[in-house]
């Protein structure tokens, strides 16, 4: 048997650094960047948060939580308004990006949730995640993975 466990991964202030050889990406934030220069963020999240989805690659942590999980595979999930928050800004002329997207995995009967989130931490999972739309982030402020208790 398994439960569900549910887990926020955040990243803070990431300022994007777009690539140059993906024009519709980069024509994408250079329109958010215009919907914010005119004040109007709300407009510029609804444009860019269907464009984004938080990828996450277990082998970043230090060890797999195979004794945690029922699954230990990679996965990404699309970041909607159901499941993310998204707040936007400009900081020298780059898009800066703040965001949170929350996720369900599947956890073994048998674990215990706060050893899990230590596991979290012990093993820097954090590094796990990638919160973008195909862009990426020349600085940010942190990142940060929260398991959230019921």
């Amino acid at each position: 048997m398994a439960r569900e466990l549910t887990l926020s991964f955040a990243i803070k202030r990431g300022v994007v650094w777009p690539s140059d050889e993906d024009l519709e990406t980069s024509e994408l934030l250079d329109r958010c960047k215009r919907l914010i220069g005119m004040q109007r963020f709300k407009e510029a999240c609804d444009l860019l948060l269907p464009a984004m989805s938080l990828s996450w690659t277990w082998s970043q942590a230090d060890s797999l939580p195979t004794e945690f999980l029922v699954d230990c595979t990679d996965f990404i999930v699309p970041c909607t308004r159901l499941n993310s928050v998204l707040q936007l800004g400009l900081w020298r002329n780059a898009l800066t990006v703040t965001a949170a997207t929350t996720f369900p995995l599947m956890a073994k009967d048998e674990a215990q949730p706060g050893e899990f989130e230590q596991w979290l931490r012990d093993n820097s999972a954090d590094w796990c995640g990638s919160l973008s739309g195909g862009w990426l982030y020349s600085e940010d402020d942190g990142a940060q993975l929260v398991l959230h208790h019921s």
